[in-house]
């Protein structure tokens, strides 16, 4: 059986999935780089006619439930992390910096890392998990060190054992 997806707008362009980006819209990524076109990309020549790609919507999800934790983040502060973002990774770091902001994230930074392991801490997690992830390390004792770092903080260096 076939999911049936409801199609949603590009927040700059407003086309549909599907469709190509207006021209000049912020949103659209270069086909050979992956950058937004008109920050990040400094591809020469640009892409030309049958070289662009459609509008797709992928959304970053909570990595544990699969919900989107954003949706409650104004579309003006969605608008503004993308028109602020030069590329798709640039995009999703800022937006969960924005969900860490919001009602999404409201835990001091030590709280995070004792409850969150440290591949995950750069994730989106809702609130409805971290509350049950909390609850189950709380019920079995089994928190974290808080110090322990992720081979992939770049802010802190290499994951250090012993």
């Amino acid at each position: 059986m076939e999911k049936n997806i409801e199609r949603v707008r590009c927040h700059e362009c407003a086309v549909l999935e599907g469709q190509y980006h207006a021209p000049g819209c912020d949103a659209e990524i270069c086909p050979f780089c992956g950058e937004q076109l008109n920050f990040g990309c400094q591809c020469d020549p640009k892409p030309g006619p049958g070289q662009r790609i459609p509008f797709i919507d992928y959304p970053i999800p909570c990595v544990k439930c699969g919900g989107l934790p954003w949706e409650r983040i104004p579309d003006d502060e969605l608008r503004e992390i993308s028109h602020r973002s030069r590329s798709r990774a640039e995009f999703e770091e800022q937006l969960i910096k924005a969900t860490k902001k919001s009602t999404w994230r409201m835990v001091a930074d030590k709280e995070w890392r004792t409850y969150v392991e440290p591949n995950r801490r750069r994730s989106i997690i809702c609130p409805s998990c971290y509350r049950q992830i909390k609850e189950w390390i709380e019920q079995e004792g089994t928190r974290m060190d808080p110090e322990i770092r992720s081979y992939r903080d770049p802010e802190k260096g290499p994951l250090m054992n012993g």
